[in-house]
């Protein structure tokens, strides 16, 4: 390959980098729709259940903790935590994990028979 070859390879290598990103970020740029944390699908809001009870065994705010819950969309925060702690039991999750959404669970009042063996 001529070294006039491998210039404009290489001209044209970043002109297409810099017209794809002009394109991507101006012309039409990525608009997201349906965001909400309601909208996630179930294994991710048992993510999110997770992550609150990870934040709750931490900072203890009660308040907090039920308002993240009702950003998914739950009616009864107390229920959803002891379905997935239940769903996250049958997969075989860490136990100290298990310990942090029993720990919400007994928080908000919802203690099923499955918890019996991560109660403090």
């Amino acid at each position: 390959m001529s070294r006039f070859s491998a210039f404009v390879l290489l001209v044209c290598l970043i002109a297409g980098a810099g017209l794809g990103v002009y394109y991507g970020y101006v012309v039409s740029p990525v608009q997201y729709t349906d965001t909400d944390p309601v909208a996630l699908r179930q294994v991710y809001k048992d993510d999110y259940i997770l992550m609150t009870a990870s934040i709750y065994s931490t900072d203890n705010d009660l308040e907090t903790a039920r308002e993240r819950l009702a950003s998914l969309g739950f009616k009864d925060a107390g229920a959803a935590v002891a379905e997935a702690t239940g769903r996250y039991i049958k997969a075989g999750l860490p136990e100290p994990d298990l310990r942090r959404l029993v720990y919400l669970a007994i928080a908000l009042k919802t203690v099923t028979p499955e918890m019996q063996p991560y109660l403090p």
